[in-house]
């Protein structure tokens, strides 16, 4: 499961190297490209990666010291059919850094490859603006252990709605996944609400926090959310760079987070496997 999922991320690196000519030939504007990229159904495929810091705090021993660094390589690759529809497709590879893990009287930091996720999605043709995808959430067991995965396969239903404006984006992403396989319950409810504003210049800025309920543990988590980012052009290819800050006012008392900075980088591919479609 390991090698296929250096495969995918090779294979979605090599999206990079190629040429921009879909883009470049539609001449379109740093603006017009950053309306397209709040859009989480949008018709352009890009590799996103976010590199991540948190930091913890709760009752267990030495809880408010632990910190931990992350990096999630994430591509979307969109689909487009000749109805107008798309299928989207969005793996998740995530890579602990010196992550905490309880030993049982003290914390011990950790790196490794953390469980793999899916959004797989089909979503039909936007009108007035408005766009629509439903379709299936999915995790896979291809962690490791010394970072606690890699025993739990999951599934469920998901849901996006995108309300697109001149100068901003509003939308929610829903999602609600079981356990199928493996040995720990699991299931847990999650929702994204993004509110995006675009002033212009290939800025954008909003929130998007995202609120979580385990119903195994029966425990929120919640953040406040804020960031700001800038699409701009290098070498003709455009890229979106952000940063935002969580700072979680509901977590787990025991052990939980107490922010996390994350800044983003993700460059706008072209998806040669569209033409498969």
């Amino acid at each position: 499961m390991k090698k296929i999922i250096y495969i995918t991320m090779l294979g979605a690196l090599s999206f990079s190297a190629l040429s921009f000519n879909a883009l470049s030939a539609e001449k379109q504007s740093t603006d017009e490209v950053a309306k397209e990229l709040a859009n989480p159904t949008s018709a352009l495929a890009s590799l996103h990666f976010k590199f991540q810091t948190k930091a913890f705090t709760g009752d267990l021993p030495n809880a408010d010291d632990q910190q931990s660094n992350s990096i999630l390589f994430q591509p979307s690759m969109p689909f487009p059919l000749d109805s107008g529809a798309k299928i989207l497709f969005r793996p998740a590879i995530p890579f602990y850094i010196d992550t905490p893990v309880f030993m049982g009287t003290d914390f011990s930091d950790e790196s490794g490859i953390g469980d793999s996720s899916i959004d797989l999605m089909y979503s039909p043709k936007a009108k007035d603006g408005v766009s629509h995808a439903f379709g299936a959430y999915i995790t896979l067991p291809t962690g490791d252990e010394k970072v606690g995965q890699g025993e739990t396969t999951t599934l469920g239903p998901e849901y996006y709605y995108v309300k697109m404006a001149q100068d901003s984006a509003v939308g929610i992403l829903a999602f609600h996944h079981w356990d199928i396989a493996g040995d720990i319950k699991v299931s847990q409810s999650t929702s994204q609400v993004f509110l995006v504003a675009l002033p212009g210049g290939g800025w954008n800025y909003g929130t998007q926090p995202t609120f979580t309920y385990d119903w195994e543990n029966e425990q929120w988590t919640v953040p406040l959310n804020f960031n700001v980012g800038r699409t701009v052009q290098w070498n003709e290819r455009p890229w979106k760079l952000s940063v935002e800050l969580d700072y979680y006012v509901e977590k787990n008392e025991d052990f939980g987070p107490d922010w996390m900075l994350t800044f983003r980088i993700s460059p706008v591919v072209e998806n040669v496997m569209a033409s498969w479609f």
